[in-house]
């Protein structure tokens, strides 16, 4: 399987589709709880483009590797460290919205809480996420995938603004 198939992307890209699909190696997907795209295979993190065989593995790029994917798996990574809830905490499934293709879902323990929301869509969102009985009322959150957005729980939601093909990462403060 190609690079870029594994990202969901068609074969037979033009130059511009190319850039694109590139920018969905950003997607955050479930790695930021440690799930099945854990295993990415560190070619994709680098931004090796590739196809079917025999074009689906390149050598590495050596001193040429995409660092701002490298710094996105980085970061993800120093997150699933920092935050017990994204490694062993309890599952709660928030929304899915067929919709709007928006995905939401709580991990929490003893020590922290954190929500992932994934927008799949082409277009910004602004979502309402319940998160009754998951998470209390008044508690704030930090965004680690876009810094500087910070969010309170009121009236057993939160209101979360998500970029076209990204995601939020909100941690308990």
């Amino acid at each position: 399987m190609g690079d870029l198939e594994l990202c969901g992307v068609a074969e037979g890209l033009v130059p511009e589709e190319a850039a694109d699909a590139v920018g969905q190696l950003r997607q955050p997907a479930h790695v930021a709880d440690g799930g099945a795209l854990e295993l990415l295979e560190v070619l994709v993190e680098a931004g090796l483009e590739g196809g079917r065989d025999p074009d689906d593995r390149r050598t590495y790029p050596w001193g040429q590797e995409d660092t701002s994917i490298l710094e996105f798996y980085r970061m993800l990574g120093q997150a699933r460290r920092d935050i017990s809830a994204l490694r062993t905490g309890d599952y709660a499934n928030l929304m899915y919205s067929n919709d709007l293709d928006v995905f939401a879902y709580a991990r929490t323990d003893e020590q922290t809480a954190a929500i992932v929301v994934l927008n799949r869509s082409k277009e910004d969102r602004d979502v309402e996420v319940p998160v009754g009985g998951v998470l209390a009322e008044g508690l704030a959150l930090s965004d680690r995938m876009n810094t500087g957005n910070e969010y309170t729980i009121q009236g057993a939601a939160l209101k979360v603004h998500v970029p076209a093909r990204w995601g939020a990462l909100l941690v308990a403060k």
